[in-house]
């Protein structure tokens, strides 16, 4: 019995010190998990509410999930939730967040806000695919700055290129994957937003034309006037030289 006493207690101390790190690797800071959700991943704050009330998305205050389900749900997420790498927000910054939402009060009653139905195939991808809720303008079916973005980058929406910006997306946007957006849905956003940006691409003959027309008008000038001074320079020489 003596002899187990220091393998029990080498046990003891190595239970403890593990139980330690794993404190301290999940130090929560509700304050800063308040923060990253407002000034950094405000994608959030399109589907699940300004002070996680619930929109697009279920409610996040009064979450009853742990540190470990929020990381899952955020790098894997269900449904139509898009997912977001460690480079967007990292592990601790997603546990402050739980920390936060967990301090707080849960809605008493939640309904979903269901975006409208559309006629024209991609808008309504994008609308039941909650796009909309970053992509909006003030008349909720819109795309907002996404259309002017690709007019002033003289861009025509493609497959291909709404594709890799939703697989591999650039900036901050998060990533969907292929069963939650796929190829064919891809095709038909790309459609929509190539009609929308020629509808809205000002005509380019027209400022063209404008700019070509005025050096023409005063070559045209310039010519004739030297022309016109010329035959009178002409007629007056004749006249002096007949008298």
């Amino acid at each position: 019995m003596i002899k187990l006493k220091k393998p029990v207690l080498f046990v003891m101390i190595v239970m403890l010190l593990w139980g330690l790190t794993g404190v301290i690797a999940l130090a929560q800071d509700p304050d800063q998990g308040k923060v990253t959700y407002e000034e950094q991943v405000w994608q959030c704050q399109r589907c699940h509410g300004p002070n996680g009330e619930g929109l697009y998305g279920r409610p996040l205050a009064g979450t009853q999930s742990t540190a470990d389900e929020w990381i899952d749900q955020v790098r894997n997420p269900r449904r139509s939730m898009p997912a977001f790498t460690a480079d967007q927000i990292t592990d601790q910054q997603i546990i402050d967040m739980q920390a936060h939402f967990s301090a707080l009060t849960a809605p008493a009653d939640f309904a979903p806000k269901i975006p409208p139905e559309s006629a024209d195939p991609g808008q309504n991808v994008m609308l039941q695919k909650r796009c909309v809720s970053c992509h909006a303008s003030e008349s909720e079916t819109g795309t907002g700055r996404m259309i002017d973005n690709f007019i002033e980058r003289g861009v025509t929406p493609t497959q291909e290129l709404v594709v890799n910006q939703l697989r591999t997306p650039f900036q901050n946007m998060p990533a969907y994957r292929a069963d939650q957006v796929s190829d064919e849905d891809a095709a038909l956003i790309a459609e929509f937003l190539a009609a929308q940006v020629a509808a809205q691409s000002p005509p380019p003959a027209l400022p063209q034309s404008g700019a070509s027309t005025l050096p023409w008008m005063l070559i045209l000038l310039v010519t004739g006037s030297g022309l016109l001074l010329m035959g009178l320079f002409v007629r007056f020489v004749y006249v002096r030289n007949t008298n």
